[in-house]
């Protein structure tokens, strides 16, 4: 799958890369739903918010420990096999 066939990236990586993460994937148009919290401090949400202002962009709960996702996961972690 190419980067043009996706049309949004879910963001749910450790907070202190939300930023970097969120930059990267608005700067080419995709939109974001991102796993709360957004980040650290008001002022570097702000910016992340600014940043994400011509794509659709929003906050989810936290669902890495749902049933559906640890599923996918351990899927994901045997790879191939």
């Amino acid at each position: 799958m190419s980067v043009d066939e996706v049309d949004a990236v879910l963001i749910g990586s450790p907070t202190s890369l939300h930023a970097e993460y969120l930059q990267r994937t608005a700067s080419r148009g995709k939109h974001v739903p991102m796993e709360k919290p957004l980040s650290f401090s008001t002022k570097e949400a702000e910016k992340m918010i600014k940043v994400a202002s011509k794509v659709k962009f929003g906050i989810c709960f936290r669902s890495m420990l749902s049933p559906v996702n640890q599923k996918i996961r351990k899927i994901v972690s045997r790879g191939n096999r």
